[in-house]
């Protein structure tokens, strides 16, 4: 199903645009969920790393944000497993790091792999 934007969003109607968050921390997911779809207008959803296969593949005329959840996850075992069980999911959309410990040293390793953003603890 093919979500599009709210009318008082920020971007064009027409436009087919959704933010997904994929994460262990459930209710605090959500919560970032609702709160983004409100303040932009572009439907946006949680799932769990497990039932990230439930999101449909996006159109390639679509733009998808993932905001991937790395609280108390080891990244890189993590990255292969979503590349290796979603290997078409994530192109051509933007994939961007949340809650990661800034003393993990992953910067390089991630922008490697066409990680567009991390975001730090605190």
């Amino acid at each position: 199903m093919a979500l599009k934007t709210k009318k008082n969003s920020l971007f064009h109607e027409a436009a087919d645009i959704q933010i997904h968050i994929v994460g262990t921390s459930g209710i605090q997911n959500e919560l970032l969920a609702e709160f983004l779809q409100k303040e932009t207008g572009i439907d946006c959803d949680s799932t769990s790393l497990d039932r990230i296969e439930s999101i449909p593949k996006s159109p390639p005329e679509s733009m998808r944000l993932w905001l991937i959840d790395c609280t108390g996850v080891d990244f890189p075992s993590m990255w292969q497993k979503l590349l290796k069980k979603n290997s078409g999911r994530f192109v051509g959309g933007l994939v961007a790091l949340f809650n990661v410990d800034p003393d993990a040293g992953i910067e390089k390793d991630v922008v490697v792999q066409g990680i567009r953003g991390i975001f730090y603890l605190n």
